[in-house]
């Protein structure tokens, strides 16, 4: 593939930084970019497992909090208070039940 079309897949703007790197040395940049998306692929196994166990987590939390498994439900039928205060609410909460099981 020829440096024309490699960046019109991923766009100047995207290389731009690997090709300051290596002094416009395309090569080089296209390396680096390869090794850059290999360093990153290392880490989705472990970003996985601790996106659902927040995601978990933060599930039972807010069913402890509204006592009730459909807790969402209940979110949506309270139009006057945001989600985002009730979110927050939630967290602060957690965290003192944390530092009070600690």
């Amino acid at each position: 593939m020829d440096r024309k079309a490699i960046e019109q897949v991923f766009s100047t703007e995207r290389l731009e930084p690997y090709l300051r790197r290596h002094n416009g040395n395309f090569e080089k940049a296209l390396e680096h970019y390869k090794a850059n998306i290999e360093i990153s692929e290392s880490f989705y196994p472990g970003l996985s497992i601790l996106e659902i166990g927040l995601r978990n987590n933060l599930n039972y939390q807010l069913q402890r909090r509204f006592k009730n498994i459909n807790w969402s439900l209940i979110v949506l039928k309270r139009s006057r208070r945001s989600l985002k205060s009730l979110l927050a609410e939630t967290a602060t909460q957690f965290t003192v039940y944390r530092y009070q099981q600690a």
